[in-house]
């Protein structure tokens, strides 16, 4: 940044600029001595001089032209002329006064444009106007003559400020055309001119037309140790290794950027030296300064407890483990080993931190690091369905309500409040399931359970049953009775339906029965029989009486309801009367049938005749038979002794199926007989004796 200095702040410059050239201690007496001189070329006009401000081996100067009137050229009471000024610069110093730089800056109120204009030669010399700086007027801005001394001045003043570069301090600066020459209305001091006087004695230059710049050998590079108590080095001088040679300059200046005593960094650092000599050419050379630090940073170790996450591991962070390192320059890695535990790392641990500075110093120590589990397992129920057995029963495994859950670490264990389930639970339950990990940390969930009962009811019907038919006014049927099927179900009692029910009148023939039985969860089970209904045919049965010789009458014994009846009387003779009387032509066995009829059907009996020429005294029945009806198995009572008793058994065809002969039968004695396998129906047994013969029916079931 450049610095501004005003005349006062001369006496701080330093002391090089002395050597510029030998007249330059008269200057600095003179402007240490006296303030640079105002001159007013007329009331509202001044130039004054504002600052020097050294910049290398150059300088720049700031002055101020204030314009107030009596401007050349310019007639009373005009607006928006055009008013010329030019300065002027003069030297005793050799060589000539060079300049590097001249840019008027307008500060006022000016409002027209600015157009360079300097006058430089030697004092004495010729003045020539290099240019001119044109001042544009305000509109409406007038100046006057105020009395009749003619002073002149414009309504407010006009005032720019100016900088130039030069090689020296010029002896006078002056500004031309403040005058009133050429406009005496105008004029206020003819021909006087603006001076700012810097000295009044002679005055040196210094060189202007060197341009070549000069040359700088520097060393390319150092090291600088950074300190343990810091991060920074002091940067020392290095102008003093610095070689520079300039072919007019004996003493060039040199700065070094950044400058002695400046704090450095770790790392390469360019320091820059610069070298400028009396004209302003400049060299520079880099030097590559390295800051090493070599002090290892301090590691600070605490212990830490890491709880294991979902996946069954835990990473282990550098700042889990420390407790404070640190390094002189502060800029720190911090690297842990290991990384990261896992289950089976439950416990302690050991666990190294490692310090590592921007210098790739490093230092290490060693952390317990203690895993532990703290992680509930993930209970997971699932919905159950259980079928109850044929004892009623179900078992709940607990890996059915609880076996999708799992643990970070470990198996789980599973455990749940019910295991056995019974009719009782019929329907939707539910059941807490408890989840336990190694770490006997738990986990719970409640499982819905539906208990169902899928087992039909066993039904056992009653065998096929032959019933035997009644003639009545109902028909030729009978009301039919069984016991109602045996039923077993594993939860509750069966609801049976039949098609037929118990106490149903039955027409002959057979009728299928059918039970349908149901459980309270809707299970069914069926059987089925058949009930047969015999018809209930009349019973022929018949006694024949031997009224005389060859004659008989027959003796209707048929069941009540008898309707009609057909004899044969064996020997080509029949007869429909209920009793009729018939004789044989001659004696002999004859074989004697009877048929009767009823609504229901009809029956037919028939009975060998033994034809006698004799007629016997009347008996009363002689013989009892029981029971009747039977299954084919009977017994014989006789009521009086006989010498022998021939016994036959005759189906309604007449034919014979079995034979006895009993010798001596006593009165009161019972005899049984047994046919074996007969089919139900009517049967007779035949008993003959010397007193004559008995016929007995008998029907088996």
């Amino acid at each position: 940044m450049r610095q501004k200095f005003t005349t006062n702040d001369l006496m701080h410059l330093p002391i090089r600029f002395s050597l510029l050239a030998p007249c330059l201690p008269l200057l600095f007496f003179a402007l240490l001595t006296a303030n640079p001189h105002t001159v007013r070329a007329c009331a509202l006009s001044e130039v004054s001089l504002d600052s020097i401000v050294p910049v290398g081996n150059e300088f720049e100067i700031y002055v101020t032209l204030c314009v107030g009137g009596g401007i050349t050229g310019t007639t009373t009471g005009a607006n928006n002329a055009t008013r010329d000024f030019a300065f002027g610069f003069y030297s005793s110093c050799t060589p000539a006064i060079c300049f590097t730089d001249f840019t008027p800056t307008a500060i006022g109120d000016t409002t027209g444009g600015i157009f360079p204009g300097i006058d430089v030669g030697p004092f004495p010399g010729i003045f020539q106007t290099q240019g001119t700086i044109g001042y544009l007027g305000l509109t409406n801005d007038p100046y006057t003559c105020v009395n009749s001394t003619v002073i002149c001045g414009r309504v407010h003043q006009q005032c720019d400020q100016f900088f130039f570069r030069l090689n020296t301090i010029p002896d006078s600066i002056r500004v031309f055309g403040i005058e009133g020459a050429g406009n005496p209305a105008a004029g206020c001091y003819p021909n006087a001119d603006m001076l700012i006087d810097f000295t009044s004695g002679p005055t040196g230059g210094v060189c202007c037309n060197d341009s070549q710049a000069p040359q700088l050998t520097c060393p390319s590079a150092d090291t600088l140790q950074i300190a343990a108590s810091g991060c920074t080095a002091s940067l020392p001088d290095y102008r003093s290794v610095v070689t520079i040679l300039d072919n007019c300059d004996s003493d060039p200046a040199l700065v070094q950027i950044p400058m002695a005593g400046t704090p450095l960094g770790p790392g390469s650092n360019n320091i820059l030296v610069f070298g400028e000599d009396c004209t302003g050419n400049t060299d520079s050379c880099t030097i590559v300064i390295t800051a090493q630090d070599t002090t290892a940073p301090t590691a600070v170790c605490q212990d830490v407890t890491l709880a294991l996450g979902a996946l069954g591991s835990v990473n282990l962070l550098p700042s889990d483990i420390n407790a404070g390192s640190s390094d002189n320059c502060g800029l720190l890695i911090l690297t842990a080993n290991p990384p990261s535990f896992i289950c089976p790392n439950q416990g302690t641990n050991a666990a190294v931190l490692t310090v590592t500075d921007s210098a790739s110093n490093t230092s290490a120590c060693t952390s317990i690091v203690t895993v532990v589990d703290t992680l509930p397992p993930v209970a997971i129920c699932d919905p159950i369905t259980l079928y109850l057995n044929g004892s009623g029963l179900a078992a709940l495994q607990p890996t059915q309500a609880g076996g999708a859950s799992f643990d970070n670490c470990s198996a789980v264990g599973i455990s749940v409040t019910q295991t056995a389930w019974t009719c009782a639970d019929l329907g939707v339950n539910s059941v807490s399931v408890l989840i336990t990990d190694a770490q006997q940390n738990i986990a719970t969930c409640v499982s819905p359970v539906t208990v169902l009962d899928t087992l039909a009811p066993n039904l056992i019907c009653p065998a096929d049953t032959t019933l035997a038919g009644l003639n009545t006014p109902q028909g030729c049927g009978t009301f039919a009775n069984w016991n109602a099927p045996v039923a077993t179900d594993n939860c509750a009692a069966v609801s049976l339906v039949s098609n037929v029910s118990p106490g149903t009148y039955l027409n002959p023939g057979p009728t299928p029965v059918s039970y349908l039985g149901s459980d309270s969860s809707g299970n069914q089970d069926s059987c089925s029989f058949v009930v047969t209904v015999t018809p209930a045919l009349p019973t022929a049965a018949f006694t024949p009486n031997l009224n005389a010789p060859l004659s008989y009458q027959f003796i209707d014994g048929s069941s009540a309801g008898t309707t009609g009846w057909l004899w044969d009387f064996g020997d080509g003779a029949t007869s429909t009367q209920v009793n009729p009387f018939h004789t044989y032509a001659s004696p002999g066995l004859y074989t004697v049938c009877l048929t009767v009829t009823d609504a229901c059907g009809t029956d037919s009996t028939c009975q060998p005749l033994q034809v006698l020429t004799r007629v016997a005294a009347p008996t009363a029945p002689q013989i009892r038979l029981y029971p009747n009806p039977n299954p084919g198995r009977f017994s014989l009572v006789f009521g009086q002794a006989h010498a022998t008793a021939q016994i036959t058994v005759h189906d309604l065809t007449g034919r014979q199926l079995a034979e006895w002969t009993l010798d001596a039968p006593r009165a009161g004695s019972a005899h049984p007989f047994a046919l074996g396998n007969l089919a139900a129906g009517s049967y007779f047994v035949k008993v003959q004796f010397d007193e004559g013969l008995q016929v007995l029916r008998f029907q088996v079931q």
